[in-house]
């Protein structure tokens, strides 16, 4: 409780930031629906203006680079749902906290951890590009006629969208992402040297991948990005999109495909092992 004399006080202060507007409790939006430039949005509980915005810019420009990179054809407008803290993003979406975002492609929105707290840790640009992939292609799929959502050949798409999300970005995310990945580092040549075959590299990572604990999944997701990006985002990206797409929806008539995938998994893994016998490779050197 304050003493009369420090009310006035405490007034008075109040009085001032209401006028000068500068105030962080202010400069938030509210909880509930909004839409900004076509895109839909819907935040469990107040966000910063300032990181709404920031995810706000990030997903224009991502999704306009993305779709050139890949010549992918216009899409229906973006719907996105922002959870104003990690105890909400876990409800609306079942995940565990170290979760930074998630696409559902049946219900063709995204979902995303408070941006302040993602681009705190230099999440933010990554995660967005990375969401964005999964979305293209669950366009693609259901432009083929098949089903938005698929689990076939799961962590290929995993290591298409992680990959998408670690290059480019800022040299902010690049440091996070090879001072993230060092410490994975053992478990990672681990499960290369292990995986002599496209299909026994696949099997190691979906058991990671569907792991409760972070140190395992992370483990997955750095060996998954290390292989995107070696090896199948330095191909034409939309020939690589569209043959996964294919392997997914039609793999008895994939076999040029899986055999596309199987010639670049083992070009990584000898230059990986080539490397690995003369110097221990940073992540995504090679």
């Amino acid at each position: 409780m304050l003493f009369p004399e420090l009310r006035q006080v405490a007034a008075l202060s109040a009085l001032v930031l209401l006028a000068h507007s500068g105030s962080a409790l202010l400069a938030q939006t509210p909880a509930g629906a909004y839409s900004q430039d076509g895109i839909d949005y819907r935040a469990s509980g107040p966000i910063s203006t300032q990181q709404a915005e920031r995810l706000h810019q990030a997903l224009l420009a991502e999704s306009a680079d993305l779709q050139t990179r890949l010549e992918l054809p216009a899409s229906a407008p973006l719907r996105v749902y922002i959870a104003h803290n990690a105890a909400a993003f876990a409800r609306a979406t079942g995940r565990n906290w170290f979760v930074a975002a998630l696409y559902a492609p049946d219900e063709d929105r995204f979902y995303f951890q408070n941006p302040g707290s993602l681009h705190a840790r230099g999440l933010l640009t990554g995660s967005v590009r990375h969401e964005l992939c999964h979305r293209a292609l669950a366009n693609l799929r259901e432009v083929q006629g098949g089903a938005r959502s698929s689990d076939s050949w799961l962590w290929l798409e995993e290591a298409l969208c992680e990959a998408m999300g670690q290059t480019p970005v800022s040299e902010r995310e690049s440091r996070h992402a090879r001072e993230s990945c060092a410490q994975e580092a053992g478990a990672v040549h681990a499960l290369v040297r292990g995986a002599r075959e496209l299909e026994d590299f696949g099997s190691a990572l979906e058991r990671r991948l569907s792991s409760r604990t972070y140190a395992v999944r992370r483990s997955a997701f750095c060996a998954a990005g290390r292989f995107g990006a070696a090896s199948l985002i330095r191909r034409p990206a939309a020939r690589t999109v569209r043959a996964l797409v294919k392997l997914q929806l039609v793999p008895a008539r994939a076999e040029p495909e899986r055999a596309f995938f199987a010639d670049t998994y083992a070009a990584f893994r000898a230059r990986f092992v080539g490397i690995e016998r003369t110097a221990r490779p940073g992540p995504y050197s090679l």
